[in-house]
This record gives C-alpha cells, sequence and structure tokens, in this order.
C-alpha cells in the first residue's frame, strides 16, 4: 500500500514555485543542467529571429566559455559541419538534461557558408553567436543576424575568473588565408585560422513558455 501523507490543521505544504522563462528579463540568467551539474546561461533574446523560427524562441548563451578547442582540423573550413559544429550538436548537446534537449529542438540563424559575400540559413539544435550578434562590425564580414539587446554582456566571454577568446560562427567573406572570426579579450574582432584554438560558447533557444524554479533558476521543463 503506498503511504499517505495527513498534514494537521494549521501546517502548509510549500510546492516550490515556478515562473515562466518569458518572465525573465533579457540580460538575466537561468542554470540548466550540463552533465548533471547546473551552469548558467543568458536570457539573450526573447523572441529569437521570429522571421527564420516563428515567435516565442528564447536565446540562451551559456555565461562562461565552456573550453579551449580548433574550429576545425583544417585551416580554411566553413562553419557549417565543422569539427565544433559537430561537437556542439553532438557530445555537448547529450550532456544537456533529457527534457532541455527535448525542449530546445532546432533553431535556424544566418551565417555565411564560405568566403562569399552573401548569408545562408543555418539550422541546428546548438551554435554558436555571431559578430552581428555580439555587436561588432568589421566590412570583411556578412552581416548576420541583427545584434543583440545583451550584446555589451556577452562580447567578452569569461572562463575561470579571467576574459578569454571566444569564437564566432563568422567566415571572411572574400578569399583569406585567416578567414574565421573570433572575439578577442578585450572585445574586438579577430581572424584566425580553423586550426587556431579558442574558446566555445554554446547557444540555443527555448520555448517562452520553460518552466523555471523561482528560488534556484533552474530550468525544469516545458508543461
Amino acid at each position: 500500500m503506498g503511504n499517505v501523507l495527513y498534514m494537521r490543521k494549521g501546517d502548509t505544504h510549500n510546492a516550490p514555485k515556478t515562473i515562466r522563462l518569458s518572465a525573465i528579463a533579457e540580460g538575466g540568467t537561468i542554470k540548466i543542467n550540463e552533465g548533471g551539474t547546473p551552469a548558467e546561461f543568458y536570457v539573450a533574446k526573447h523572441n529569437y529571429e521570429p522571421g527564420l523560427n516563428g515567435g516565442g524562441r528564447t536565446l540562451l548563451v551559456r555565461k562562461n566559455g565552456y573550453d579551449s578547442r580548433q574550429r576545425h582540423t583544417s585551416s580554411l573550413a566553413p562553419y557549417m559541419h565543422s569539427a565544433i559544429d559537430e561537437w556542439l550538436n553532438g557530445e555537448y548537446l547529450a550532456l544537456l538534461d533529457p527534457s532541455a534537449q527535448k525542449a530546445l529542438s532546432l533553431t535556424s540563424c544566418y551565417y555565411t557558408p564560405g568566403t562569399v559575400t552573401t548569408v545562408a540559413k543555418l539550422t541546428r539544435a546548438v551554435f554558436l553567436l555571431s559578430f552581428t550578434e555580439l555587436g561588432i562590425t568589421n566590412s570583411n564580414y556578412n552581416t548576420e543576424g541583427s545584434e543583440l539587446p545583451t550584446a555589451g554582456a556577452l562580447k567578452i566571454a569569461y572562463a575561470n575568473g579571467a576574459a578569454v577568446a571566444q569564437w564566432t560562427r563568422s567566415t571572411y567573406n572574400s578569399s583569406y588565408s585567416y578567414p574565421c572570426g573570433y572575439v578577442k579579450t578585450d572585445g574586438a574582432a579577430g581572424n584566425a585560422k580553423a586550426t587556431g584554438s579558442y574558446w566555445s560558447r554554446p547557444c540555443f533557444t527555448l520555448p517562452e513558455n520553460a518552466v523555471i524554479d523561482e528560488e534556484t533558476l533552474l530550468f525544469k521543463g516545458v508543461y
């Protein structure tokens, strides 16, 4: 026979209070389990790229860099199907809480498919930010999306309490021997071969009705 909980007169049972992701202001943070350990994510933009994704998707960006790694093993590789693209949507994605994996679904954004002056649509579960989204303008890179309202907080990445250089998904728009865009520790644009090692900073979207624990700010699911 199952256990029955009896409450005395005057006792109260306080269920955990929750809020919707849409109620958290842009620039605030929530937590999502990575390999069972909570990691902080910025609420970077509500209603991210509605022209591509429809309304109601909220962009989340990891508060700190995850690790330092190559963008690809070949110097001139474009972002799509690069080593970091495959890692983000494979090993890294598998670290997230299963309920988060299910809820984040696929997101479309703009990227440069090679050394060309036009952009295309990239659809991924997890991806990197672009120079444009970080508020960095550089004539050698295409406009990929629009500047995020939280770009000031996101422009410089940190790890272990220190500023670190972070990869972007941006690629030089003409022939160049160092075509991959990264952000320096001072927030300026940098150029590198894909074989360089800079910090990864995963981002993805969740539906705005995702449920967050009001006290711990930990993602609970979508219901």
